[in-house]
């Protein structure tokens, strides 16, 4: 009933009683079937938070031991391709100071060739301006000297050469063993690829499987 406030004024209404929630069994089908997949979502973060925490406490890895595997594989792939770069690095290096030396030794060889192609031209032009010249025994002396020189010379080349030969295989070996790495990164990195779309893959089925 309403009532009045000293007995004049406008009436207040009395307040309506909180309408109560419609029991689960009484609502409609809809709104039922919108429940029960409500409460199955709720009920499959709870078990999903749950399997988080329990990998968590015990140490595992949510991606799996496999993904774990993989990418450990690829981690020591990249350390093997490194390490093969440094000693392709440091062999370039070290060929590179003995061929430095190699040129000074070639500059002395081509020195000593000088000297002796003045000596014997010089040798020459006293026999022309002289009837006596030199003797038979100088000119013994002289082509002996001449042939050991050849021979060094001969023996420095052979020895360059053969250093040039051990560089250019060294240096296709470090480079042969860089692609070899290369190429297992690159397995490696497939292999992590391919675990990580299979991991997501099976949560993508799951929550299908879940949704239907």
């Amino acid at each position: 009933m309403a009532r009045t406030l000293d007995g004049a004024g406008p009436t207040v209404p009395e307040p309506t009683s909180v309408p109560r929630a419609v029991p689960r069994g009484h609502q409609d089908p809809e709104g039922k079937k919108q429940a029960d997949r409500t409460d199955a979502l709720w009920a499959e973060m709870q078990s999903t938070l749950e399997e988080v925490e329990l990998s968590a406490v015990n140490g595992t890895h949510v991606f799996g031991p496999q993904h774990a595997r993989a990418l450990q594989e690829l981690r020591a792939t990249q350390i093997g391709l490194a390490q093969a770069w440094a000693r392709s690095e440091a062999d370039e290096a070290g060929e590179t100071g003995s061929g430095g030396k190699g040129l000074a030794l070639g500059g002395e060889g081509l020195s000593a060739l000088d000297t002796v192609d003045s000596t014997v031209s010089g040798g020459a032009g006293g026999r022309t301006g002289s009837s006596t010249g030199i003797g038979g025994d100088a000119g013994e002396r002289m082509g002996s000297k001449l042939e050991q020189e050849t021979e060094a010379d001969i023996l420095l080349a052979r020895r360059r050469r053969e250093a040039n030969d051990r560089y250019f295989q060294r240096v296709n070996g470090g480079v042969l063993d860089v692609v070899a790495k290369l190429e297992e990164v690159a397995s490696a990195m497939r292999a992590v690829e391919q675990e990580s779309r299979d991991i997501w893959g099976e949560n993508e089925s799951v929550g299908t499987s879940t949704r239907g």
